[in-house]
């Protein structure tokens, strides 16, 4: 597998950009608004037809203050998120039991939802992983990761379960 190769669309990233970031990126970004999407980008290089199993994940709740953007709807993954292999598009592997739940875009200190457990749910790494199809040579990989919400904890995760 190659490191991933990030594009990054829309406007705005105040609470996303950092100079480092803006270095990486190749680019100024000065706006303020909170529609941004990025796709990722990565190669698995395969010896032989075969289904591999991934944990996949959108964004994971922070457990500083609880900000999310909850549990996807039924069928489909948190915060909007795509996953692509060879152009077929993944879904959740599991039925989720708590579909569209939360769902915090404020901080959650000194209040009632500070108390709410974290199920596994909220975590793609405790998730049963997903199993995807391998051809023979190159498959590409392409995650598509929309920033949905001002404060979000932007991030995406992709990783190879062993067994």
């Amino acid at each position: 597998m190659q490191f991933w190769k990030p594009t990054v669309s829309g406007s705005a990233l105040e609470d996303f950009v950092t100079d480092k970031t803006q270095a990486t990126l190749g680019a100024k970004v000065t706006a303020a608004v909170y529609a941004v999407s990025a796709w990722a980008f990565t190669n698995i290089n395969s010896k032989c037809d075969t289904t591999i199993k991934v944990w996949v994940g959108f964004e994971a709740a922070a457990r500083s203050n609880r900000i999310s953007g909850g549990i996807g709807p039924q069928g489909k993954w948190e915060n909007q998120g795509r996953l692509f292999v060879n152009d077929k598009e993944y879904f959740p592997a599991q039925k989720w039991n708590e579909p569209e739940k939360y769902e915090f875009h404020f901080n959650t200190w000194h209040k009632p939802e500070e108390e709410l457990p974290y199920t596994d749910e909220q975590f793609y790494w405790m998730r049963e992983p997903l199993s995807i199809d391998l051809k023979q040579g190159d498959n590409e990989i392409k995650l598509y990761i929309p920033k949905t919400f001002r404060g979000q904890r932007w991030s995406f995760g992709f990783l190879k379960v062993t067994e």
